[in-house]
């Protein structure tokens, strides 16, 4: 059997060019969220995003390798925030459940989907760059 992991951190291509202060904005606009913070120089350009919704700080490291100037997550620690300044990676914290509601509904529809199929369903953890099996449910 074929397993297709599911990945959690999507990366990308900003469409423009913005500094920072000015994608913050974007990104808060976007999420309808009141208010957000961000780590980094607010004038620094950024054109290449990494988003893990949640708490996503454990992929600073794979960020700056796939050349991401800026990171959007939720739950960023102090010492998360020092450690992405060594890095020279920008990071905007969103909060937790607002980066995790983008993902609510695409989830919610794949579900649906397998449910309707009576497939097989996966569940995999990913740390670390390492993915784990869980357990695998026979949906009937």
């Amino acid at each position: 059997m074929k397993l297709k992991a599911i990945s959690w951190v999507v990366f990308g291509l900003i469409d423009g060019t913005y500094t920072l202060e000015e994608f913050s904005a974007f990104v808060k606009e976007k999420l309808h969220v009141d208010q957000l913070r961000y780590v980094g120089d607010s004038q620094k350009r950024v054109r290449k995003a990494a988003i893990c919704t949640g708490a996503g700080a454990d992929v600073m490291k794979m960020a700056v390798k796939k050349g991401c100037d800026v990171l959007i997550t939720g739950d960023l620690k102090y010492h998360e925030a020092q450690s992405a300044l060594q890095m020279n990676l920008c990071v905007i914290d969103a909060g937790h459940y607002e980066t995790e509601q983008i993902y609510v509904k695409r989830l919610s529809e794949k579900l649906r989907m397998a449910v309707e199929k009576k497939s097989m369903m996966w569940l995999l953890l990913s740390r670390r760059r390492k993915k784990t099996l869980l357990k695998g449910y026979r949906l009937s």
